[in-house]
C-alpha cells in the first residue's frame, strides 16, 4: 500500500502531468524545443554566491532529457491524452486532445491513478460484504445461528426489574410461573 502512495508521489508521474499541463496553458501545436526544457528541468533555489541555475528532474539522467521526454509523450498519446504530429521527426510537435485536458482539470494523472485504485478496493469490500451477508442469512435459516431478539417476549411488562429466566430446552410453562408469582406479589404490595 505504502509503495503505491510513493509510487503516485514520485516524480515521474508528476513529470507526466507537468507535460500535460504546459500542452494545456496553450492548446496549440507546440514544439519539443519549447515544452522539454520547461519539463526536463528546474529552477534552483537561489543563493546567495552563485544565484539560481536549472538542474535537471531527479530520475533524468544528464543527457538523457530528450529520451525521456519522449517516452513520456509516447505514453501519454498511447493513453490518448495528446497527440504527436510527426512532420519533423526530428522535433515533433505535440498538440493535447480533449481526455487530456479533462485529466488535467481533474486533478492529473496521479489523481486519476489514485481513484481507480481506491474504486478497485472498494469494490472488493462489497463482494466480501456481500458474501458474509448471505453466508449468516444461510447460517440463520439452518437453525446454526441464532438471530438476536430486539425484544424478550417473555418479558412482563409490568415486571419493573425486567428480570427473565434463561430459557432452558424445557417448555416455556416452566419459565412462565415464577414470572406469574412475582407479578402477584408486585400487584399486592401497590395495593
Amino acid at each position: 500500500m505504502s509503495k503505491f502512495y510513493r509510487f503516485l508521489s514520485s516524480p515521474k508521474i508528476r513529470f507526466l502531468d507537468n507535460i500535460l499541463i504546459e500542452l494545456e496553458k496553450e492548446p496549440v501545436e507546440q514544439n519539443e524545443d519549447y515544452i522539454a526544457p520547461k519539463v526536463c528541468y528546474f529552477d534552483s533555489k537561489p543563493d546567495k554566491i552563485f544565484g539560481s541555475f536549472r538542474l535537471t528532474q531527479p530520475f533524468i539522467k544528464e543527457g538523457k532529457e530528450r529520451l525521456y521526454f519522449r517516452i513520456a509523450t509516447l505514453y501519454l498519446e498511447r493513453e490518448n491524452l495528446i497527440s504527436i504530429i510527426r512532420v519533423n521527426p526530428y522535433t515533433p510537435t505535440y498538440l493535447i486532445n480533449y481526455e487530456g485536458i479533462v485529466l488535467v482539470k481533474s486533478g492529473g494523472l496521479g489523481r486519476k491513478l489514485f481513484l481507480e485504485k481506491w474504486s478497485g478496493r472498494l469494490q472488493r469490500m462489497a463482494w466480501i460484504i456481500a458474501f458474509f451477508t448471505l453466508l449468516f442469512k444461510i447460517l440463520i435459516d439452518l437453525n446454526y445461528i441464532q438471530p438476536i431478539k430486539e425484544s424478550n417476549s417473555d418479558t412482563i411488562p409490568n415486571d419493573s426489574l425486567n428480570i427473565c429466566p434463561t430459557e432452558s430446552k424445557g417448555s416455556k410453562e416452566s419459565l412462565k410461573e415464577p414470572l406469574q408469582k412475582k407479578l402477584d406479589k408486585v400487584q399486592s404490595d401497590s395495593l
